[in-house]
């Protein structure tokens, strides 16, 4: 695991196209970076990057996770658990004190993994999504 670099986009911007659908610009990815680097991490594995999360820090005590993929074949290998953990970690050290994130209602393994994080449901987003899907949002304190 290492912090997202300029010459990733192509591959992050792709792997977001492809897990996340949504129709993200590259741009966005690179403004992501550009609010928190340290919140910006990618798995490489065999010289290809085959997960991501990119979170922001909304204020002191505040950050939200914005995008986590993982590629299709290399789900269940715990990649995204990882990426959280070090993400969770990241923000503990900044002072943080609340994570929030938004998922859709129908990505069950995504919200279950969230939960075994320790997050719990706030409330419903109806339409929250550009294909009309609704979505949860889900919040966690730290201690």
């Amino acid at each position: 695991m290492r912090l997202f670099q300029a010459n990733d986009l192509s591959e992050v911007f792709a792997l977001a196209v492809e897990t996340l659908k949504e129709s993200y610009n590259p741009s966005f990815l690179i403004d992501l970076h550009s609010y928190w680097p340290d919140g910006f991490l990618v798995v490489e594995d065999k010289m290809r990057i085959q997960a991501f999360i990119a979170g922001v820090l909304i204020s002191r005590q505040h950050a939200r996770i914005l995008m986590l993929g993982v590629k299709i074949e290399r789900r269940r290998q715990n990649f995204a658990t990882l990426l959280c953990l070090e993400f969770l970690k990241r923000c503990a050290l900044r002072g943080v004190k609340m994570i929030t994130l938004e998922v859709r209602t129908n990505n069950e393994a995504a919200i279950s993994l969230y939960r075994k994080l320790g997050f719990s449901k706030t409330m419903k987003l109806e339409n929250y999504y550009s294909d009309g899907e609704s979505a949860y949002t889900m919040q966690l304190w730290l201690q």
